[in-house]
């Protein structure tokens, strides 16, 4: 794959030899065309130009022979070979691919947006070949294809936390950029789809003097914050081009980060060398500092800040020990502050260098990847981490290279995250993205001509992936008529409550931004039918002192129907009459069962004159929850470990490990747990020291402990 890449992006034409032995390295390259500005090697070439070697252009061709051998085998041995982190549930990844850029040798990503349709946007740097450029790149359905480039190269092009819909990019400009000749400056830009605009310069500094940045917009205002020698300066906007300052103490010589809160307020972050990360929110025209983080590491650097759509942030930062912090911010309450480590190998002393990767859909935080940096082999070590039922488990190690840039995440209008990084010695951009797994079967419409109900069972859960309902009439084409997103089961359901002919055709597709996992189900027909309703069982739930049953078919809603039960030493009895629970659906709640007691129900119901009962359906009632902790699994544990506990009811759950000495080593927020038995990984458990812990759980005002041994 690497190998194959290199070949395409050199000059001229190789022998047929060398490019059989790329072949058998495997893989594909991605390579679109280039713009029409765009040179090619040796001159301007159209994609479907015929290669050929400018007089001058390099060794004759059997030391261009040896050369691209070369090529292969160095290719072949320093390839990076990923890890594989754990995707979000139902999902799995894609294999590793590699993008360039035509006439360029080096993609380097500086981050990721997604466009107006909800699929990746990639922002890169190209090195080697023509030199240094700025491109954007757009999905389209399975490559990587050249949006607009600036031209000229940039130092470390960012983005800028702004209102859905709108793409800014920040960036430091350099003497490439016109007016730019013997300074540097802090430039805005923003992605118009088709182009990009007019450039509004934050401000002109001394080359030497500024090297980290970062910018944030609201509907009417703009902050621009960057690094002035050993100050940090703080300027804000609401008109183009011209910018007013705001006094700030600090350094800002370790990372900044901005992101704006409302139309007067944004939150600015710093690191400076061998302190805390300080924060303070900027109101108006005046800043105030807010207290420190609730990190324990003396040092620590490279905020970065995510806003949360249902108010409040996430703030994650760099630190000088072997893994990253993260916390939520409500106005000036911190919350949940939890540590992220990564499996690292070989173990060792590791810091991270770069700003974290924080990637959220629709307020939940999906992914979180970083780069750490190992002092005692030089090499880059890149960690991701997604989410799970328990929170964030330990990272995986993606890649172990000499030099390295961080990854780059994105979550695409799917839920499927998007991994991109780059390798300085082999300079292609590496990136692949997760897809959803499962498969759709037994696919029904049923219904009448006001309403049908459209119904399919997955083939594993997919929570949060997207179906897409197609329809046609007779002989007609399939069009997209409803996205269905599937919950935490595998039965999902659709009301289609356009008026119909008589028949109609129906298929569901699995969405994929990247068309090639894609899938299409059969399709099934409906047709006008005057047989009865068909009515099943479609949902249960079990509690202690409760059961709700949920029945559904077309028209359900309507009729008039009776819960029946009974156990296995009892017959059936009539409870009450199911209630509509919407038109297609019927309810009931029991609230007469013992805890631990097997009921069956079904349904009797008339239709047309006739006596009608569903299929029997038999659930456990389980016995009544208590609070419990079972400690750490398992015990002794030597690693990496987990624990286990029940909660009686739905509640947030705060668990801590305390030494011998009563002394809290670890305090781990599980978040807010439905009522029932739950497993969380503790990993950052992995690094305690041998020795017996108290292991304390609380719930609700209730707590319970247990006491573990840890050894190594």
């Amino acid at each position: 794959m690497v190998a194959e890449g290199l070949f395409r992006a050199q000059c001229g034409a190789f022998s047929s030899e060398v490019e059989r032995v790329a072949a058998r390295l495997g893989g594909t390259l991605v390579l679109p065309p280039p713009p029409e500005s765009m040179g090619n090697c040796g001159g301007q070439l159209s994609p479907d130009a015929p290669s050929r070697t400018p007089r001058n252009a390099g060794p004759r061709p059997r030391a261009r022979t040896l050369t691209a051998l070369a090529l292969i085998l160095v290719a072949a041995l320093t390839a990076p070979v990923p890890g594989v982190a754990e995707p979000l549930p139902g999902r799995s990844w894609t294999a590793v691919e590699t993008t360039l850029v035509a006439g360029y040798t080096g993609l380097l990503p500086d981050f990721m947006y997604l466009d107006d349709a909800g699929a990746p946007l990639v922002y890169a740097n190209t090195v080697g070949g023509l030199g240094r450029n700025f491109f954007a790149l757009r999905w389209a359905d399975s490559a990587w294809v050249p949006k607009w480039s600036f031209g000229f190269g940039t130092a470390y092009a960012r983005r800028v936390h702004a209102p859905p819909g709108r793409r800014l990019i920040v960036f430091e400009g350099n003497r490439a950029v016109p007016g730019f000749e013997r300074r540097v400056g802090v430039i805005l830009t923003e992605d118009l789809g088709n182009g990009y605009a007019a450039f509004d310069t934050v401000t002109h500094t001394d080359p030497a003097g500024s090297f980290d940045y970062a910018a944030a917009f609201s509907s009417r205002r703009k902050w621009a914050a960057f690094q002035d020698y050993l100050d940090l300066r703080l300027m804000y906007s609401d008109t183009l081009h011209v910018w007013r300052e705001i006094e700030v103490p600090g350094r800002g010589d370790a990372g900044i980060a901005l992101a704006a809160e409302d139309d007067t307020t944004a939150l600015l972050a710093w690191g400076e060398n061998f302190h805390p990360v300080r924060w303070g929110y900027v109101r108006g025209t005046r800043f105030e500092e807010g207290p420190p983080p609730p990190n324990r590491e003396w040092s620590s650097w490279l905020p970065v800040i995510v806003p949360r759509k249902d108010g409040g942030f996430w703030m994650a930062w760099s630190t000088d020990e072997n893994h990253i912090s993260m916390a939520r911010l409500h106005g000036t309450e911190w919350v949940a502050w939890e540590r992220l480590d990564c499996n690292y190998q070989p173990p060792g002393n590791y810091y991270t260098i770069a700003p974290p990767e924080l990637v959220a859909r629709d307020s939940v935080l999906v992914a979180i990847g970083w780069s750490g940096w190992a002092s005692q082999t030089y090499r880059h070590e890149l960690c991701l981490t997604c989410a799970s039922e328990s929170g964030f488990p330990l990272a995986t190690q993606l890649v172990s290279t000499p030099d390295a840039a961080p990854p780059r995440l994105a979550a695409d209008r799917n839920g499927d995250v998007w991994v991109a990084w780059f390798t300085e010695a082999l300079r292609g951009m590496y990136w692949y993205h997760s897809y959803v797994r499962a498969t759709a079967a037994s696919l029904t419409a049923i219904g009448s001509t006001a309403a049908r109900t459209v119904r399919w069972t997955l083939s594993e859960p997919a929570p949060g992936s997207w179906w897409a309902v197609l329809r046609a009439p007779p002989g007609g084409a399939f069009e997209e008529v409803a996205r269905v997103p599937a919950g935490d089961g595998v039965e999902v359901a659709w009301r289609d409550d356009a008026p119909a002919p008589d028949t109609l055709r129906y298929r569901v597709r699995r969405e994929s931004v990247d068309r090639r996992y894609e899938w299409l189900s059969d399709e099934t027909v409906w047709a006008l039918d005057p047989t009865p309703a068909q009515v099943s069982l479609f949902h249960t739930e079990a509690a202690p002192d409760r059961v709700r049953l949920v029945w559904a078919g077309a028209g359900a809603g309507g009729l008039a129907a009776a819960v029946e039960r009974r156990t296995e030493a009892e017959d059936w009895r009539a409870l009450g009459a199911a209630f509509p629970d919407g038109p297609d659906r019927l309810a009931c709640v029991d609230t007469t069962v013992l805890p631990g007691t097997r009921y069956a129900y079904r349904l009797a119901y008339t239709e047309d004159g006739v006596e009608r009962r569903t299929a029997e359906a038999w659930v456990e009632v389980p016995r009544a929850l208590e609070l419990a902790l079972e400690g750490l699994r398992p015990n002794p544990s030597a690693g990496r470990p987990q624990v286990a506990f029940t909660l009686p009811a739905a509640g947030r759950a705060r668990i801590e490990l305390l030494d011998v000495a009563g002394r809290r080593v670890l305090r781990h927020d599980a978040g807010v747990l439905p009522a029932g038995r739950h497993v969380v990984d503790l990993a950052a458990a992995a690094r305690l020291a041998p020795g017996v812990y108290l292991v304390r759980l609380e719930s609700g005002g209730r707590t319970a402990q247990a006491r573990s041994v840890v050894i190594r």
